[in-house]
């Protein structure tokens, strides 16, 4: 094998072990997430609602796409200690809802979803850490966005590797 060819298979090798990494890090998201639902249910209040403005360039460099997120901060009690958080659940972080199309639209979701500044809502803490709490337990969609990749990584990258050995 001469050295520009050792110099791309060592090349290769980066992906690929980013791919396992990320199976890893992907297994334990994963894992994690569905521990949340084995946690303590507890009520808590919302204390503030956040309606975020998200902009991204498109493909074109003269247009933007506008969306909008949603978000909640949260106030509960252990043990007589009080504890804040904005985790909706593992895999969406503190988003409650993402990629609205205006501005109407989310304050439309909103209002419908039942979520407003002062209501009672039940949460789920970590028995082990109360500071940790999340509105929603087990996994989303979006938990498994690592494994995903990983596993994509690994697959393609381990193909094209094979067939560059031979």
């Amino acid at each position: 094998m001469n050295r520009s060819a050792y110099s791309i298979n060592n090349m290769l090798f980066i992906p690929l072990i980013i791919g396992l990494v990320l199976v890893f890090f992907g297994g334990r998201f994963i894992l994690l997430a569905e521990q949340t639902k084995n946690w303590q249910k507890t009520q808590a209040t919302i204390m503030q609602i956040n309606l975020i403005e998200s902009r991204s360039s498109s493909n074109s460099t003269t247009s933007k796409q506008t969306t909008f997120e949603i978000s909640i901060l949260y106030q509960y009690k252990v043990r007589g200690q009080q504890y804040q958080s904005d985790k909706y659940s593992y895999g969406d972080g503190s988003t409650i809802k993402s990629r609205l199309k205006n501005r109407s639209t989310a304050q439309q979701w909103l209002d419908d979803s039942g979520y407003q500044k002062g209501k009672e809502i039940s949460i789920y803490y970590n028995p082990k850490d109360p500071k940790t709490a999340i509105v929603k337990a087990g996994a989303s969609i979006w938990t498994f966005t690592p494994l995903i990749a990983g596993l994509f990584f690994t697959v393609i990258f381990s193909l094209i590797l094979k067939n560059k050995m031979k």
